[in-house]
């Protein structure tokens, strides 16, 4: 053989060398792509910004009963929250409810040339005004993960308010107001859990403060 040949021959091996290279690391970045990219399909017609979570919360105050809602009528509260307050992370979280009724959180996350879903697993309890929300297991994409280590990855994302504690995250309860309701005051919640598939919230009854309010306009209308 020629030593032309001998050339043409290795440079034939070399593409052909170089094309399976490509095809494997398209491949693999493919397969990447698909371990990490773990966000549920099905919630993101749960994204569509609402607050009608919150106005369930003013009935329930001024009624003075319970509100039950489902992971998601969260998940539109929390997009509508995010685009109010233009915070990423509300708008890009999903939430939903396992059958042994855990919360499951799913987050987009960057880590250096990562991008994936972290996703983890969380028992909720309230407890003395605070919500603490202990993570039992956690994942980037399918990939287990030390809790502490994505703990770590969202502690960033998280509002200013929120805290973690070892393996738990710690939210102090929020407070809705209802002055688009004509009044001046506002509702925190009482309680929150999760039940049979759903959100379990309870908040202040508003009777005490309407009370004080009239007491108010009463004693500016007769008082000396």
């Amino acid at each position: 053989m020629t030593r032309t040949g001998k050339k043409g021959r290795k440079k034939a091996v070399l593409v052909v060398s170089v094309l399976l290279a490509v095809i494997l690391l398209a491949g693999a970045g493919l397969y990447i792509g698909v371990t990490w990219n773990t966000m549920p399909e099905k919630t993101q017609e749960q994204r569509e910004p609402s607050a009608q979570l919150l106005e369930d919360v003013v009935q329930g105050a001024l009624a003075g009963t319970e509100i039950r809602a489902d992971a998601g009528e969260v998940n539109r509260y929390l997009a509508a929250l995010g685009e109010t307050t233009g915070h990423e992370t509300l708008r890009e979280m999903v939430l939903q409810i396992s059958g042994d009724d855990l919360l499951e959180v799913w987050l987009p996350v960057t880590y250096k040339w990562m991008h994936g879903t972290a996703y983890c697993k969380i028992d909720l309890q309230y407890q003395g005004d605070v919500i603490h929300l202990q993570v039992l297991e956690a994942r980037l994409g399918k990939l287990p993960l030390p809790i502490a280590f994505v703990l770590s990855l969202a502690k960033e994302k998280l509002p200013d308010r929120v805290q973690t504690r070892g393996d738990t995250i710690i939210v102090p309860t929020p407070r809705f107001s209802l002055e688009e309701q004509g009044l001046d005051v506002s509702v925190g919640l009482t309680d929150v859990r999760i039940e049979k598939g759903q959100f379990v919230l309870r908040t202040d009854s508003v009777t005490g403060a309407l009370e004080k309010i009239m007491q108010g306009f009463l004693q500016q209308l007769f008082g000396g």
